[in-house]
């Protein structure tokens, strides 16, 4: 038998909440806090199976429907602004993702962040995180931006326009 290594990539993908860093979880300590204070305490397990993915507007659409409560017109911008005044607190890079990211580039292998968050969320995680220098703002693409978020193809069929590469030729990787 004869072992072979696939073929060098020519596009890597990344999620950004949870792979790079791990920003998902300030999220959900946000979310939790919120719906508290509205007398839901759904579990962290509840939360993420039934909404880990969503953009803070199609959670707050997803959550007002099934819980049966408005989570108000402010919602989304005070979410947002209460998930970056916590990540500035708390967030680093996974441990290893700089060191990786140089190799990528060391190997002339493009890579880009596709995540479901605002582009400015994206740019400051990025910054937060330290790991800005590595995505060019042009290889930073939000799900926000695209006629539907991931789940959807649309967000990586943009990646793959942009970088001009077929999707058998790329990989993704994400946390979910």
């Amino acid at each position: 038998m004869t072992l072979a290594l696939p073929p060098k990539p020519e596009l890597i993908i990344f999620d950004m909440d949870g792979v790079p860093h791990e920003s998902e979880r300030f999220g959900w300590q946000v979310i939790r806090g919120t719906l508290a204070n509205l007398g839901e305490t759904p579990s962290q397990e509840k939360l993420e199976q039934d909404y880990g993915g969503l953009t803070w507007p199609d959670f707050q659409a997803r959550a007002e429907s099934d819980l049966g409560l408005s989570l108000g017109p402010e919602f989304v911008d005070e979410t947002q602004e209460r998930w970056l005044d916590l990540l500035n607190e708390e967030m680093e890079a996974a441990p290893g993702v700089a060191s990786f990211l140089k190799l990528l580039e060391a190997e002339a292998i493009p890579f880009c962040v596709a995540s479901n968050s605002f582009r400015e969320e994206i740019d400051e995680s990025l910054e937060i995180s330290g790991l800005e220098i590595f995505f060019p703002e042009d290889y930073r693409f939000s799900g926000m931006d695209m006629p539907q978020a991931k789940p959807a193809p649309d967000l990586h069929l943009a990646c793959l326009d942009f970088f001009k590469v077929a999707a058998n030729k790329a990989v993704v990787i994400e946390d979910s």
